[in-house]
């Protein structure tokens, strides 16, 4: 029987989100987000480690890199598909990024309760979040919280 929110227990994981990544992923991704480090060509998109292959070689990579902002969007989509609006309009979520992600790596995000406090009616959740790509590496790592009412 699948996990509601209120019935999970420090312990309990959350259902996952899973993601091929591709160039075109990143490409789009770069393109609707920028990037800080973007050098703006003629055609007003980004050129970057995340989708030039040469500034990414220069910078000591094999390729393009995914944004870590990619990574933390999958985290976010596991936490709102899982806890909706308690999530989306009251949660929190911090992370870091640790090893980068290519085009063609399969990307889990995961998350783990660490923590369940009554607090009066409402109810405080504290996860262990992270995306991992295939082989188990983790990519990115970070806590979240919600508060159910």
């Amino acid at each position: 029987m699948a996990k509601t929110a209120r019935s999970l227990s420090a312990g309990d994981e959350l259902p996952t989100v899973v993601k091929v990544m591709s160039q075109e992923k990143m490409d789009s991704f770069e393109s609707f987000y920028g990037s800080a480090v973007s050098e703006e060509p003629a055609d007003d998109k980004p050129v970057n480690i995340h989708t030039d292959a040469a500034m990414a070689e220069a910078a000591g990579l094999s390729s393009q890199i995914a944004s870590g902002q990619m990574s933390f969007s999958y985290i976010h989509e596991m936490l709102a598909r899982f806890f909706g609006d308690a999530f989306i309009r009251g949660g929190s979520l911090k992370a870091s990024f640790i090893s980068p992600t290519y085009a063609g790596d399969v990307v889990t995000a995961r998350g783990v309760v660490k923590e369940k406090v009554q607090q009066g009616n409402a109810t405080q959740l504290t996860l262990e979040v992270w995306t991992e790509k295939q082989g188990g590496r983790k990519t990115a790592v970070g806590t979240a919280s919600v508060t159910l009412r």
